[in-house]
């Protein structure tokens, strides 16, 4: 993984001076790999082997090592994009930054992701039929638009945004049935409780966040982590949700793709297309007019092109 990444996502876990450490890592990424243990520690405010044990607790042997690593990364051009928006930023300004957070934590999460427990997943809906999708608030609405885009395959998914709710069904759930819990935090209460029961009960649990060594990820029997570094208007968390709409949506085609031929997707589309929306207008075709003799043959030379491509259709 990125090792920006890593070193976010497992800060929540760390103690609050190496928290700080870390954040000022992240936050300073560029500069970090040009700057002592000791200049880390005083810009900080903690001493020097604080800086150190943070290396250690996000995986690395040595500060050395996290500094090498942070200069590797560092120098690809789309890092120079992501800067914390300020409030005195232009419009123009904010789009930009908020565009290059979001390409850079989809390049990030795909970098991280383990493309075969993602597959594997996916073979688990398959066999399940379905499965039972529990988050809360932003993440519940995400729980609950997979679960739809499941039906439509003719799955049996359920969404479950309700604490209660969650908990009622994950102790009904059996060996052979599939959980997934979505939490960006990775610590909601209810999603992790949620799950927790639902892998006593045998299901299988997997786990989507944005922090490592979470309590979600304990709960998980496959756990995927988004890679984000986050803008200043971290309550939102902009660019993690971005990155896993785009990881569900490949679970959701690779679970597509896995399923038996059938209809049913036909069907569902159709029904959709003749129930839920307002039928499209009636295009005309290229004629030619018959009193501007000077365009004619500007004009017969669109319409001769439009022969080239049988049913093309012009506004």
């Amino acid at each position: 993984m990125n090792p920006i990444h890593t070193v976010k996502a497992l800060s929540a876990s760390f103690p609050a001076a190496e928290k700080r450490v870390a954040d000022y890592i992240v936050t300073h990424a560029d500069q970090i790999p040009f700057l002592s243990v000791h200049a880390i520690a005083q810009a900080v405010g903690v001493n020097a082997a604080s800086v150190s044990r943070m290396a250690h607790r996000a995986g690395f042997a040595t500060l050395r090592e996290l500094k090498v690593a942070l200069a590797r990364e560092t120098v690809t051009p789309i890092s120079a994009v992501h800067q914390a928006i300020d409030l005195n930023d232009s419009d123009s300004q904010v789009i930009r930054k908020i565009f290059g957070t979001n390409i850079q934590s989809l390049e990030d999460t795909l970098k991280a992701l383990s493309l075969d427990d993602l597959a594997k997943a996916a073979k688990a809906i398959v066999k399940a039929r379905g499965g039972f999708f529990f988050g809360e608030g932003i993440s519940g609405c995400l729980a609950q638009d997979v679960a739809l885009r499941l039906t439509h395959l003719g799955l049996s998914a359920e969404a479950c945004a309700d604490g209660y709710q969650m908990l009622v069904r994950a102790v009904q759930l059996t060996k052979g049935k599939v959980a997934i819990g979505i939490s960006h935090s990775g610590r909601s209460t209810s999603t992790v409780h949620a799950l927790e029961c639902a892998r006593k009960s045998g299901a299988l649990t997997i786990g989507i966040s944005n922090c490592l060594q979470s309590p979600l990820q304990e709960a998980s029997s496959i756990f995927f982590c988004t890679a984000t570094r986050d803008t200043s208007f971290e309550a939102t968390a902009l660019s993690a949700g971005v990155a896993r709409m785009c990881l569900i949506d490949a679970l959701y085609v690779l679970v597509a793709k896995h399923l038996p031929a059938s209809g049913r997707i036909k069907q569902v589309n159709q029904a959709v297309e003749n129930f839920c929306r307002i039928p499209q207008r009636k295009k005309t075709r290229c004629k030619t007019p018959q009193h501007h003799p000077i365009q004619d043959d500007a004009i017969q030379h669109n319409c001769n092109a439009g022969k080239r491509q049988p049913g093309r259709m012009f506004d």
